[in-house]
């Protein structure tokens, strides 16, 4: 017995919509414990008596910071890419078009600026693992 595709389209919607904002979440997780990670480095407000010498480490936790959460992203992204598919089967077959008529330039700019912070510090990672 198939389900109700309207059902489906409003479940499909909503789960678009939650994965949505996982993403933008996330990146705020992200920047908190970056700059956790940063004040714990540079021994702001005393964290480290001598933090210079746990400089490369902190370098890497950071590199490996970036990686995780870049996956993390390219899940989400996934996710959100299937969904957004599923939802314009539903609304051809529907004869809806609120998603399908939603500026596409708006989404195509979404996954990298989402993704832009984390290439950036694991590309400053690499550069300061380096010096």
């Amino acid at each position: 017995m198939p389900g109700n595709p309207e059902v489906e389209y409003t479940e499909t919607l909503a789960s678009h919509r939650h994965y949505s904002n996982l993403r933008f979440t996330s990146l705020g997780v992200f920047a908190v414990l970056f700059v956790g990670l940063v004040a714990a480095a540079t021994g702001a407000g005393g964290a480290l008596p001598d933090a210079t010498g746990l400089r490369g480490y902190f370098i890497f936790l950071s590199l490996v910071l970036s990686l995780v959460f870049w996956a993390f992203e390219e899940g989400i992204d996934g996710y959100l890419r299937a969904l957004g598919q599923r939802i314009i089967e539903l609304e051809t077959a529907l004869q809806y078009a609120r998603f399908s008529s939603r500026p596409h330039w708006a989404n195509q700019l979404a996954t990298p600026a989402t993704r832009a912070p984390y290439l950036l510090n694991v590309l400053l990672s690499i550069a300061f693992l380096s010096q």
